[in-house]
């Protein structure tokens, strides 16, 4: 797959996170098994504008031909993702999170695998 195509499918997944840590942060945690508190939402809904910045600089990049700085994007991006995918398993592990984790912990490994696999291309 091209970085074009990966990058406009990651924009995808982050403007749907983006759009639920904004408007529904109560809905997110639950979701793997992990109660919502105050604290919870406010720190899901300050995570909001992390997503949108990766969204403007992977839509931006995305038709850049490949160089220098477009892998270092794509390092960045797959960096971020890998680190959310261990700290997901690590909550499973310590019985933080339900077994569901994985399923996101999944996903967000094969993203970061498929932003790295463009800088080979």
């Amino acid at each position: 797959m091209t970085f074009h195509l990966i990058s406009r499918l990651v924009v995808a997944v982050c403007a749907v996170l983006f759009a639920i840590f904004l408007f529904a942060p109560q809905a997110y945690s639950p979701l793997y098994g992990v109660e919502t508190t105050i604290s919870a939402q406010f720190m899901t809904r300050r995570a909001a504008p992390m997503f949108l910045a990766v969204i403007i600089i992977l839509w931006a990049a995305s038709s850049a031909p490949r160089s220098a700085l477009r892998d270092a994007v794509a390092l960045g991006v797959a960096a971020m993702f890998a680190g959310v995918s261990i700290t997901g398993v690590i909550a499973l592990i310590q019985g933080v999170a339900s077994p569901m984790i994985l399923m996101a912990a999944l996903g967000e490994a094969l993203i970061a695998v498929l932003l790295l696999s463009t800088r080979k291309n």
